[in-house]
């Protein structure tokens, strides 16, 4: 039951929000929007502008070929034709270029309208990343991490597919090392000082869509073995011939000799493409339909180089790009390539190409050469252009959370080091409504924090908050809270646990199997962090403590650690004979009549008050 039902009678404190901190993100979208709808208009007036001065250009084109036939041939018509004919090329190419302009700032106008949105808490236009973790995850089911109205949504800006895999594994596999940690907070914090550079990243990701087959399909295509690449025999025929054609016809439009030398050599060249035409057209299908995405990392690397982000991480990566993109084989000639080869598609080209130039086969043999030179380096362009894509999406996390604090990652000197410090902690996924904060200290000495509480009181927002800043820590990004601490630690939870009929599996028998899991990794000697809600709900009450008692005494004794909730209130005592090992802190809350006052802070001790009967007297249940 929602807080605001009507038919319950409750007070909640005054809460804070952090809206108010949104003013600069939120001035920088407004402003981003603002221009992107301003350079917009222009863009389609002269786009449409452009289209009527094609439509004259055409019509005066049929004008001077209708003038030249009744003429044959005069000197002014031939002129006004050429004049025109240019102009047409050159408003193709006008209009081409204008279109490009305007998608560029539909999506960027797009971008900067889903962005105003998040600020205000509608992430439904974010790609939740579904799927991404499975099923039995060791937390990302409790945690809200993936799917609808989840973490990975609110954070989530990626805009290739390995690029969201890669978000997905920062938060998925939370990193161990602390060095790792820094170091990905240290280029986040680079980035987020450039959100007008990851919008445009974004933009330029966004407007060529990839599939997810085609990365493999680059991959397998860079692997087939060459078939004319470096054959001497190839390289003879394709440089000799064509200079001889060319020659043959110069000679016979420019001298007295007959045509049929060159001729012959044109119809050569042309036997030999249509005999190899059966090669070309499949290596011609297997590149152009990933040329797209072969482009869009192409540019997306090209933003990256030529920005300059004056740290240590980036710095290195830009370096090893531009060590990768000097030479004769660069990505962009390459793509240069693809788009020659393309002219095959056009009759006439095919054949005036082919038949002066054997087209088809030289562009083969040099993207053969491409391939042989740089298809090893394809995997780094798509690991650096996945791993930027996550950390932008890091980097507009942060930007658009101003108020959030970067965590201290500490080393695990010991093996049994471990250090928890949150203060004024807030639940992520609660932004941008009211919320109240709480802190938590745990060094490595104390084992369990035990919590009691009432029905609402906020017990498991508390886990939650606590667990999703933990992700948030170390994935390196900030986190909603004042300051953190934390020694990275593999988390294992246990709060939503549902039964099954396809594998034959109780709710009960479910839960004791992830108890099983998470035992075994704290005896196995893990350094896990665990979080449980309610333990062994699902049987009776009675054996509900006894298995819970014994459960934490196992903990405590195999020294492992985290956070459990419970109602039970027998529990508690476990305090007494742990005193370094369990701390017991409450959700409270306070009675006056029949008014139930929440302060959502918990206090330490033992929880005093429930309230399951009050709420179904309220109700009308009882």
């Amino acid at each position: 039951m929602a807080l605001t039902d009507p038919s319950i009678n409750i007070e909640t404190p005054g809460q804070a929000t952090d809206k108010d901190n949104q003013s600069e993100s939120m001035g920088f979208y407004n402003q981003q929007l603002s221009e992107s709808k301003s350079l917009l208009k222009k863009l389609q007036q002269k786009i449409r502008m452009i289209a009527m001065g094609r439509l004259a250009t055409g019509l005066a084109i049929i004008v001077c070929i209708y003038r030249l036939f009744r003429t044959y041939g005069a000197v002014f018509w031939w002129l006004a034709f050429i004049i025109l004919l240019i102009l047409f090329i050159f408003l193709l190419r006008k209009s081409g270029d204008l279109q490009e302009a305007e998608a560029y700032q539909s999506k960027r106008k797009q971008i900067n309208e889903a962005e105003i949105l998040g600020l205000k808490g509608q992430f439904e236009h974010f790609d939740g990343g579904a799927g991404i973790a499975s099923p039995d995850h060791p937390f990302a089911f409790d945690l809200d991490l993936f799917g609808p109205k989840s973490l990975f949504q609110r954070i989530n800006r990626t805009v290739t597919i390995a690029g969201k895999g890669t978000l997905g594994n920062f938060m998925a596999e939370p990193a161990q090392n602390g060095q790792v940690i820094r170091d990905r907070q240290s280029m986040v914090a680079a980035i987020e000082k450039a959100p007008l550079w990851c919008q445009r990243f974004q933009i330029v990701g966004s407007i060529n869509e990839e599939d997810p087959a085609d990365r493999k399909n680059i991959e397998d295509w860079l692997q087939i073995p060459p078939v004319y690449f470096p054959d001497k025999f190839w390289k003879l025929i394709l440089s000799i011939l064509p200079i001889l054609t060319v020659l043959a016809w110069l000679i016979y439009m420019f001298g007295p000799f007959p045509a049929w030398p060159a001729i012959g050599l044109s119809l050569i060249q042309l036997g030999i493409t249509g005999k190899q035409n059966g090669r070309i057209s499949e290596s011609h299908m297997l590149i152009s339909k990933r040329a797209g995405t072969l482009k869009k990392y192409h540019h997306l690397i090209d933003l990256f180089i030529q920005h300059s982000f004056n740290e240590t991480g980036l710095d290195n990566l830009q370096l090893n790009i531009k060590k990768e993109q000097t030479g004769k084989g660069s990505f962009e000639k390459f793509l240069k390539l693809i788009n020659a080869l393309d002219n095959r598609l056009n009759i006439i080209m095919n054949v005036v190409l082919n038949g002066l130039l054997l087209w088809d086969l030289n562009c083969l043999y040099r993207i053969e050469k491409w391939k042989q030179l740089f298809s090893d380096q394809f995997a780094d362009w798509i690991r650096i252009s996945s791993e930027l894509d996550a950390l932008i999406s890091l980097a507009i996390y942060n930007f658009n959370h101003p108020d959030y604090r970067t965590p201290d990652i500490q080393d695990r000197v010991n093996e049994k080091d471990f250090l928890l410090n949150i203060q004024d902690g807030i639940h992520p996924l609660l932004y941008p409504a009211p919320s109240i904060p709480n802190s938590i200290d745990q060094p490595a000495k104390l084992n369990l924090f035990l919590i009691t509480g009432a029905n609402m009181a906020g017990k498991s927002t508390f886990l939650r908050m606590i667990g999703l800043n933990m992700v948030l820590s170390m994935a390196g990004a900030n986190v909603a809270a004042k300051a953190m601490v934390i020694t990275p630690v593999n988390l294992y939870t246990s709060m939503r646990t549902h039964d099954s009929l396809f594998t034959h599996t109780s709710f009960f028998y479910a839960e004791l199997k992830k108890l099983q899991w998470i035992m075994e990794q704290i005896r196995s000697g893990n350094q896990i962090y665990i979080m449980l809600d309610e333990i062994l709900k699902g049987t009776n009450s009675r054996d509900q403590h006894l298995g819970s008692a014994a459960l934490i005494k196992n903990i405590i004794q195999n020294e492992g650690r985290g956070l459990i909730a419970t109602h039970d209130i027998e529990l508690t005592s476990l305090a007494n004979n742990y005193p370094e090992s369990i701390k017991n802190i409450a959700f409270e809350i306070d009675m006056q009549g029949d008014k139930m006052i929440f302060s959502y802070q918990y206090r330490d001790g033992v929880c005093q008050n429930m309230n399951a009967s009050t709420l179904m007297r309220q109700m009308g249940i009882t």
